[in-house]
């Protein structure tokens, strides 16, 4: 043999050895794939199966006491997926994380910040966020106008447009305003009839020095999100559809107070549908739908008797889109526990009641099911 040959020989040999090496690493590594050490997985804890239950992504009872989990609720940008760590007693929280969210910049997106997620730390679950956080509105900084109190059902609501579908209008422009929200505008609607039909719709927000919402969003100055309409292009396509349509009924409202009706258009629409019926309603003639709560009697015994009221127009009185995700939310989900009245207070974040209830409601969603789960 001569040389040459022996040296590609040798250079195979090298070749092979050196392959046997990177298999033989790899599998200490990587624990040795089927066969190897498990010893890693062991210490994470033991993964609890949270298939049939709707927004929960993952939960472990980990290995070290405690448990781990992933859970998915519905913001006002979208879905907003938290990771909400638990003691071993599954029901106080150790810590709450926002992984991925949507929000609004400034508003909504502040439930990231480490100024509002320490407040959970030693909280006991459930958490209870009734929108006391000092807003009227939320992101979208509707007003509220008076279509019903705080406490009516959107069914009340819903009802009073519907009386509108059949109403005859008398002809005139009509103009709504609402209430101020944290962000200082206050919204104004106007309803042109002619020849008793609907034949222009306006909608823009106003501040106490005469800016218009519409005019920011156009310059770029009032901004929601980097991509689709600008809050004057949503505005103007609402109110298109009120005039092509006839009717506020075919603008139908989710739980979230928004509208799949009307393409392109992602912002509340509650503060529109309720200034706009005002609108309707004088041109009909018609009297405010008779919506009293029980918070509104007590305050009118207590003028009647002298007695100073606390709460404020904005707190009765008034139905806004953000009272109607929380009506639709916690009728939907609120959890025994609450019912019996022992919920945990949190504070929310001011001008983002949706956002804020998202993260409640994702706390008591994985707190529910550890309690369904884990004997």
């Amino acid at each position: 043999m001569d040389s040459k040959s022996m040296r590609g020989i040798i250079g195979l040999v090298v070749v092979t050895l050196l392959s046997f090496g990177v298999i033989l690493g790899t599998k200490a590594v990587t624990g040795g794939g089927e066969g190897g050490d498990t010893s890693d997985s062991a210490a994470v804890g033991r993964e609890l199966d949270v298939k049939g239950t709707p927004g929960m992504e993952r939960a472990v009872h980990l290995a070290e006491g405690g448990y781990e989990t992933v859970v998915k609720t519905k913001g006002y940008g979208g879905d907003i997926t938290m990771q909400v760590n638990f003691r071993e007693d599954k029901k106080t929280l150790e810590t709450v994380a926002v992984l991925e969210q949507s929000e609004t910049e400034g508003l909504g997106a502040r439930i990231t910040e480490d100024d509002f997620l320490r407040q959970f730390s030693g909280m006991e679950a459930p958490v209870d966020f009734g929108g006391a956080d000092g807003s009227d509105g939320n992101e979208s900084g509707s007003g509220a106008s008076n279509v019903g109190g705080g406490e009516a059902s959107r069914e009340e609501q819903r009802k009073s447009l519907d009386e509108l579908e059949n109403a005859k209008f008398s002809d005139g422009t009509y103009v709504a305003k609402g209430e101020p929200d944290d962000t200082g505008f206050t919204d104004v609607v106007s309803v042109t009839i002619e020849d008793g039909k609907i034949t222009g719709v306006t909608w823009d927000g106003v501040t106490e020095d005469g800016q218009s919402k519409a005019k920011l969003s156009e310059t770029g100055e009032y901004t929601m999100t980097e991509e689709g309409l600008t809050w004057k292009e949503q505005a103007e396509a609402l109110a298109a559809a009120l005039v092509e349509n006839q009717a506020l009924t075919a603008l139908p409202m989710d739980d979230q107070g928004k509208t799949d009706a009307v393409a392109g258009v992602s912002i509340s629409i509650g503060g529109f549908l309720n200034l706009a019926g005002e609108c309707l309603r004088e041109a009909a003639g018609m009297e405010e739908p008779d919506v009293t709560t029980d918070r509104e009697e007590e305050k009118e015994e207590e003028q009647e008797t002298g007695q100073p009221a606390e709460e404020t127009t904005a707190q009765i009185g008034h139905w806004s889109e953000e009272t109607t995700a929380q009506i639709g939310r916690r009728s939907e989900q609120e959890t025994s526990a609450e019912v019996a009245g022992h919920a945990s207070p949190m504070d929310g974040i001011t001008g983002a009641t949706i956002s804020s209830g998202a993260v409640a409601e994702g706390i008591n969603l994985a707190y529910e099911f550890l309690q369904e789960a884990v004997e």
